[in-house]
């Protein structure tokens, strides 16, 4: 008995600890293509990674690492799951992303996380990037909940000139408070903008009492692949892609520990809480690295689903603090989390995927999550490819994989299963020793499958996006 009143004793305290985070502060970091093994702050790794990203280590080694953390498979899938807290499959980007040209956006009956925030008296910003549809002008971020805007809708810009190709024109993507187009920072890079911009909004702030949530997507380090010569010549020993990514890692670390050093002697420090993520693995052929997973972006693999992510908070409980968290998380699983912390609630929102898993952070104990789905992709199904899974789904250790799936023919295909705590790198197929397993995994599928809608695609009889005006300029094309 007294072993267990001890732990018992250290979780109350450690719960108290926690509490005293209340209503904070939250700067959400979100990178964009970043392997799992980019930043290669995982001490037990057989493949370490060389590149120099100081200031993400320092900061996530003081906070609480993931490495049980997952996302979707691409850009806008997790994106919308993030904003929304709900599965892809609900919401129509299961599929893949939204092209710039596609009359297509998040439907306006999700309600957003900043709008969540905003209920909860926070004001709200999104710097950075985008991506869940901007046709009409109600699908803006700042109809969505967002109070600040500045960045870019679409995806793959320039980084410097802040354009993105469409029918043979390169337009301006780059917005201030949803304006037409802002240009009074091109040619100028993109990682240290949004830092500049950060910054000011907060000091900003340092006297406001009421609280913000600023969302800071990057534009690193997807492609395309560049960066200032500075960066790449850290890197001598590195050739062609990866020389370029790894520059792009370590300007986008400097642009963070800008952002991190402003905290640190600010007086907003002392109730800040900062989240870290990236959007999906590595792309194949990037010079990303998502050793030692299996899989690239785009993919159900883990390589294209578990990501690198941290939690830091001044007051984090010392029993946490500087810890690998082991339990399963998702990024649907931010929205009840952050807006509970925010005293906010859920109620307007629809039926949630996510579980607030604070407490579980707080105090190293099981993630209120058991399972996990991670996709079932209708599209390309049965494809060229057969290594490539269409529906995954978890439940605790196990991960059941099919190549494709639907409501009336099932599961078909190549199938895969793998005990992802003693498997991580899905080397050990064990699907056919476990029979009743894979009738459970395909029993919840039809569960899940209920619920899906179809993929987003462009309205009927829509017409295509492209860029328009005078300096030509990708915006809302149709009224709303």
């Amino acid at each position: 008995p007294r072993p267990m009143l001890l732990q018992l004793f250290v979780l109350l305290a450690v719960s108290v600890v926690g509490s005293q985070i209340h209503r904070p502060h939250i700067v959400f970091l979100l990178a964009d293509d970043l392997g799992f093994n980019d930043l290669g702050f995982w001490p037990y790794s057989r493949h370490r990674n060389s590149i120099f990203s100081p200031n993400l280590k320092a900061i996530a080694r003081k906070g609480v690492r993931f490495d049980n953390y997952y996302v979707q498979p691409i850009c806008t899938p997790t994106r919308s799951a993030l904003m929304t807290g709900r599965y892809d499959i609900r919401l129509g980007t299961q599929s893949g992303v939204i092209r710039p040209w596609e009359a297509a956006a998040i439907a306006l009956n999700e309600t957003f996380m900043a709008q969540n925030m905003k209920d909860a008296g926070y004001d709200t910003a999104i710097m950075g990037k985008w991506h869940l549809g901007f046709y009409k002008e109600k699908y803006l971020p700042q109809k969505r909940g967002f109070d600040f805007q500045y960045g870019y809708y679409c995806g793959a810009e320039d980084y410097y000139q802040h354009t993105r190709e469409g029918s043979g024109i390169d337009g301006n993507d780059w917005h201030l408070n949803d304006s037409r187009i802002h240009l009074e920072d091109k040619g100028k890079y993109s990682a240290p903008l949004l830092a500049d911009h950060a910054i000011s909004y907060m000091k900003e702030r340092e006297n406001n009492t009421k609280p913000f949530f600023l969302y800071l997507p990057f534009q690193s380090v997807h492609e395309p692949f560049e960066v200032d010569e500075k960066w790449k010549n850290l890197y001598p020993y590195k050739k062609g892609k990866a020389k370029t990514k790894a520059g792009m890692v370590s300007a986008m670390d400097h642009a963070m520990g800008r952002i991190f050093e402003f905290l640190n002697h600010s007086s907003l420090y002392n109730n800040t809480l900062v989240v870290f993520s990236s959007d999906n693995g590595a792309p194949r052929d990037s010079g990303g690295s998502n050793l030692p997973l299996r899989g690239w972006k785009t993919q159900l693999w883990e390589g294209g689903l578990k990501v690198a992510g941290f939690v830091f908070h001044p007051n984090l409980p010392k029993e946490v603090a500087g810890t690998i968290n082991h339990q399963l998380y998702h990024v649907t699983d931010w929205l009840p989390t952050l807006v509970n912390l925010a005293g906010g609630n859920t109620s307007r929102n629809l039926p949630l995927d996510g579980k607030d898993i604070w407490h579980s952070i707080m105090t190293n104990t099981p993630s209120p999550r058991y399972e996990l789905l991670h996709n079932i992709n209708p599209k390309g199904c049965p494809g060229p490819n057969r290594d490539l899974p269409h529906a995954a789904i978890r439940q605790g250790d196990m991960k059941f994989l099919a190549e494709c799936f639907d409501a009336q023919h099932g599961v078909t295909g190549d199938t895969w299963m793998f005990n992802i705590t003693a498997d991580p790198d899905e080397t050990n197929n064990i699907v056919q020793q476990h029979p009743n397993l894979v009738k459970h995994f395909e029993k919840r599928l039809h569960f899940y499958i209920k619920g899906m809608i179809p993929p987003l695609q462009s309205c009927s009889g829509c017409p295509e996006g492209k860029p328009f005006g005078n300096p030509p300029a990708w915006n809302p094309w149709m009224k709303d």
